[in-house]
């Protein structure tokens, strides 16, 4: 996934996580937000999607492991997400030990039930 779509400042993060709403499963917390309407700020012409991996999962290799794996389906996804939408990713430690179809599934799933993905059969 491309840096410029990612979600990466702090006060992003802090405000998609204190204003956004939820969507759990046993893999990852999903998160999403509207893009703020301030006049003065014009919206991103995107949507962007962040990624966390706290230390609980394990060391730095299975941190970053995990958090190319969730950037890799969000990005197959990407195109069917909605505009100026802030979605944040929260890996969970079940992760760790599940297969990638497995983890691709749940975020899909959290996705639909979210309404931010179509119900898509690939």
């Amino acid at each position: 996934m491309k840096r410029s779509l990612r979600l990466r400042h702090t006060a992003d993060i802090q405000r998609v996580r204190q204003h956004g709403k939820t969507q759990r499963n046993p893999y990852v917390v999903l998160l999403y937000a509207q893009q703020p309407q301030d006049p003065a700020i014009p919206p991103y012409p995107y949507t962007r999607v962040g990624v966390v991996a706290g230390k609980r999962l394990g060391g730095a290799v299975i941190r970053n492991k995990v958090k190319r794996q969730l950037r890799a389906i969000m990005q197959k996804v990407y195109p069917l997400l909605p505009k100026h939408c802030d979605i944040l990713l929260i890996a969970r430690q079940p992760i760790v030990t599940a297969s990638f179809q497995q983890i691709d599934t749940a975020v899909r799933t959290s996705l639909q039930r979210a309404g931010l993905l179509e119900n898509t059969n690939e």
